[in-house]
């Protein structure tokens, strides 16, 4: 509500010498009366020009927050079905000497597929790319290909691929019965539920966007990714910088997008993995532990600087 204008009375004479300014009869009453009076007016000024209240928090309860959450969910499933663009990448370990920051190309494709390639300074150094439970490595620079033989995984986690495009795109989703049972934690929801053996903690901000989800594997290393970061790209939300931990503090793997393309569909979204020519049958956990090993090889043909 704007100010309200206060009009006040005054007679003028115009005589040669000037206006004269002829005050009215003084007002009937005694000195406590005009200032009762001169209060009420200042306090229906103050009113009138006093600024509109604050508006009021979201609240901070299961529905609420659940209610928030699925409708930011539901914006990415459908409007970044496709996730294509470039991360900054820097890669913490107990070791002094950490490796420089490199670039990472990537492709999403909901729910299950993806493409993750690291260049070198001629053509690709490693180019991971997965299908629900296939994944295929191909670096040419270090004459290695392989792809896992998905029939004898018998891992609990199946769909790798699914998993990927979960924790960059944050598309994780608890089952309806986990919001009830969940907790205020820090001006945000902490909830809780179990997928493919793994023990799942999420927190979800009051604006419906997770900040942080922590995974633990039954009989393995319990890791965290937190969204430090939120952007808006082609007008979603989307994880702009996330960083990933495990329990013991002994690697960080941060990922900040430089720029980054979500679309709804796209006519190349259905293509199959293309698998190298000659490629060794591996295990998923054998040729994990050979992504991890080759990561060191590639990243000093990287130009990318800074620290994250």
């Amino acid at each position: 509500m704007g100010c309200r204008g206060v009009m006040l009375r005054v007679d003028l004479a115009v005589t040669p010498a000037g206006p004269v300014v002829r005050p009215k009869t003084p007002a009937r009453g005694g000195p406590v009366v005009r200032s009762a009076a001169l209060i009420l007016v200042a306090t229906c000024m103050l009113a009138g020009c006093a600024p509109p209240s604050r508006p009021q928090l979201p609240r901070l309860d299961s529905p609420a927050v659940a209610e928030r959450f699925m409708a930011r969910l539901a914006e990415r499933r459908t409007r970044a079905v496709i996730a294509e663009g470039d991360y900054s990448v820097w890669v913490r370990g107990p070791s002094a000497k950490n490796p420089p920051a490199f670039t990472l190309r990537t492709r999403l494709v909901a729910p299950e597929a993806f493409r993750l390639r690291v260049d070198a300074l001629f053509g690709n150094a490693v180019d991971l790319s997965g299908h629900a439970d296939t994944l295929v490595i191909d670096a040419p620079a270090l004459n290695i290909a392989a792809v896992t033989d998905a029939a004898g995984d018998l891992s609990a986690r199946k769909n790798v691929a699914q998993w990927v495009c979960r924790a960059l795109g944050a598309t994780w989703t608890p089952p309806a019965a986990a919001w009830a049972t969940g907790a205020a934690e820090d001006s945000a929801w902490r909830v809780g539920w179990t997928d493919a053996e793994d023990s799942l903690q999420m927190v979800v901000s009051l604006t419906g966007l997770p900040r942080s989800v922590s995974v633990h594997p039954r009989g393995g290393t319990p890791i965290t990714l937190s969204y430090e970061r939120w952007a808006s790209w082609n007008g979603v939300m989307w994880p702009a910088r996330v960083v990933g931990t495990d329990a013991e503090g002994r690697l960080s793997v941060t990922l900040q997008s430089q720029s980054l393309m979500l679309k709804s569909s796209d006519a190349l979204m259905n293509s199959p993995l293309r698998v190298p020519q000659g490629a060794v049958r591996l295990s998923r956990a054998r040729l994990m532990s050979w992504v991890a090993r080759m990561a060191a090889v590639a990243t000093p043909d990287s130009e990318t600087e800074g620290t994250p």
